[in-house]
């Protein structure tokens, strides 16, 4: 935990309310509603916790470099017209109100494509 969130957090009583708290994540306000007392662990499962969490994080490594790698062999070009279509035609975002990031002109008045473009 970051320091500040840490020490808020341990100063607080069963059922205390931490005035807002800032981190690099933002603003934090912390209702204490459990605590248990600290336990030792024993070796082995301490290990297996470990192995655990290491195999894990190695997993996660390996597809997001996996997936970075594929991402990079592929020139990803979105087709906003096709996108905004798609949203209009898909949801209740009425024609008229228009989309936040559209392309102006994509949808005229009607919701309909232009009558020279295909559909």
């Amino acid at each position: 935990m970051e320091p500040s969130f840490d020490a808020a957090v341990f100063k607080l009583k069963n059922g205390e309310v931490s005035a807002p708290v800032k981190t690099t994540f933002g603003y934090h306000i912390i209702k204490v509603t459990d605590m248990k007392p600290a336990k030792k662990v024993d070796f082995d499962t301490a290990k297996s916790m470990i192995a655990q969490l290491l195999t894990e994080q190695k997993k996660n490594k390996a597809f997001d470099d996996y997936y970075m790698g594929i991402e990079k062999g592929y020139n990803v070009i979105v087709d906003k017209k096709a996108l905004d279509e798609f949203v209009i035609k898909n949801t209740s975002v009425k024609p008229d109100q228009g989309l936040p990031g559209a392309v102006p002109g994509a949808m005229p008045e009607g919701g309909n494509p232009p009558a020279d473009k295909p559909k």
